[in-house]
């Protein structure tokens, strides 16, 4: 079976090459734009915040287990302005890097 091709009639075939030439450099220098961005400025943990997520999550940590969305969501509700800066999402990788880190001191 043989299909037809439309023609728009509107669009003229491209002859010309492209000359557009990347560089080495060009490269280098996108590289290290995007390694430098960031999407949010990093803020460190105040002593009372890692205090009140390590009291929810020290087996969590102990055990290197990952904390679920909704445990950290309970974390912040519970523990109200000491964590209202906080995203769920913050709270996580927090337990998440405490695990890793633990780990890592135990070898």
């Amino acid at each position: 079976m043989m299909m037809m091709r439309q023609q728009c009639g509107t669009s003229e075939p491209v002859t010309a090459a492209c000359t557009s030439v990347i560089t080495e450099q060009d490269i280098d220098h996108l590289g290290k734009d995007h390694e430098n961005a960031r999407r949010t400025i990093k803020k460190v943990w105040a002593k009372d915040e890692v205090a009140a997520v390590m009291w929810h999550f020290k087996f969590h940590i102990a055990k290197g287990n990952l904390a679920t969305k909704s445990e950290c969501h309970h974390c912040k509700l519970v523990e109200g302005k000491v964590l209202d800066e906080r995203i769920v999402q913050n709270v996580r990788d927090f337990v998440c890097n405490r695990g890793i880190a633990r780990k890592r001191q135990s070898q």
